[in-house]
């Protein structure tokens, strides 16, 4: 004997030794009333007689406190008999629960039917109704019913719905993509799918459907109630919180990366003010530390830009003339073009005023102004 074997069967450890007699066990059980009420006297005989003969068997035994045990007996020749005993609770309450919910199901299902038959143009004037496709096809998958839905979607008519080929409103492709699907519920399984489709007009919609089997009297899937809706905007709608949760994302990490080349340009812009005034007089230093200056403010203005994308950086909106927001640009990106390229930035001596954040203003001219560059050949002319 094994522990397993004590505690499944609720027998006192001292119970089990070598040399226990067989009919202890079943005496114990019988005067606990395991095996039912009655003559506890008559069982132990039974059960004694019986094991005396050493045939194989198999048997379910359910005990008072509810337990279902599955009882295999096969004998070894020569040693004796092995008994295994199996708790199977769970799964007879899983088949009973099954069945329960299958009964249900099949009520339900023909109480529907019933209603259906018995009030065919109440129920087509409902399903009509409905913001979906609704129908029924047999266990022959030949329709049976189809709602206004169906010709609002694919130009069917709805009076003959024996001609309703889902193949052909459908197409060969999504037909064979679905087809396993129905083989499903045709077996008897509620199944929901989606895919896409063309509907009349050539619109492109994504589709749910869900198949319900209904189950004759003989117990056989009789045909599939079928309710299908359009779920395109849903998608979309999905789509669009995925790419927001992104957005959102990638604003955080903006945030992190423009917080540390800040930093950088924090040291980049010191060092040059001190070279600045530590060689003032010199032009050559001149020459070449204020387009590095105006460099670097321009990141740090292109830093205020990504901390606005991740909303960390207030958008800083004014009154501004653009002319000179735009020869300022002109002034930055003209030693980064090379000789061969021609810029013509606009000019005139009329203010042209606007309400907008200049840095945006001017980081938007710089992008167009470099991505022209770079689309440019070896020669060419960029106006702005």
């Amino acid at each position: 004997w094994n522990k397993t074997f004590l505690r499944l069967l609720d027998f006192p450890p001292e119970m089990a030794f070598v040399g226990a007699p067989f009919e202890s066990f079943i005496r114990y059980n019988a005067e606990r009333a395991d095996y039912g009420p009655g003559d506890p006297q008559g069982y132990v005989e039974e059960r004694v007689l019986a094991a005396r003969a050493f045939a194989p068997h198999e048997i379910e035994r359910t005990r008072p406190d509810g337990t279902v045990l599955l009882v295999r007996g096969l004998p070894v020749p020569g040693h004796g008999f092995v008994t295994l005993y199996s708790d199977i609770t769970a799964q007879r309450n899983a088949e009973r629960q099954i069945r329960e919910q299958t009964t249900l199901l099949e009520t339900r299902v023909t109480e529907r039917t019933a209603e259906l038959r018995r009030s065919e143009a109440q129920m087509r004037l409902i399903t009509d109704s409905i913001p979906a496709l609704v129908a029924y096809f047999d266990h022959n998958r030949v329709y049976r019913y189809v709602n206004r839905g169906y010709r609002e979607w694919f130009g069917l008519d709805p009076a003959k719905p024996g001609a309703v080929s889902a193949r052909q409103y459908l197409g060969s492709a999504t037909y064979d993509a679905i087809r396993p699907n129905v083989a499903r519920a045709l077996a008897g399984e509620a199944v929901t799918f989606e895919y896409e489709t063309t509907i009349v007009g050539g619109t492109r919609v994504t589709a749910r459907t869900t198949l319900i089997p209904e189950i004759g009297a003989d117990g056989r899937v009789a045909g599939c109630f079928e309710l299908t809706f359009d779920i395109t905007e849903q998608k979309r709608a999905q789509a669009m919180l995925v790419q927001a949760q992104k957005m959102e994302a990638l604003g955080q990490l903006t945030g992190g990366l423009a917080h540390d080349f800040n930093n950088i340009l924090t040291v980049i812009l010191g060092n040059l003010d001190a070279l600045t005034r530590a060689r003032s007089g010199d032009a050559t230093v001149t020459e070449f530390v204020d387009p590095a200056v105006e460099a670097a403010r321009r990141g740090a203005d292109l830093i205020k830009g990504l901390l606005s994308f991740a909303r960390k950086q207030p958008l800083e909106a004014q009154a501004a003339d653009v002319m000179p927001l735009i020869a300022s640009v002109g002034r930055m990106v003209r030693r980064s073009l090379p000789d061969s390229l021609q810029l013509d930035m606009a000019s005139g001596n009329a203010p042209l005023w606007t309400w907008i954040d200049t840095h945006q203003l001017q980081n938007a001219l710089l992008n167009l102004v470099l991505n022209a560059r770079d689309a440019c050949p070896l020669q060419g002319r960029i106006a702005v």
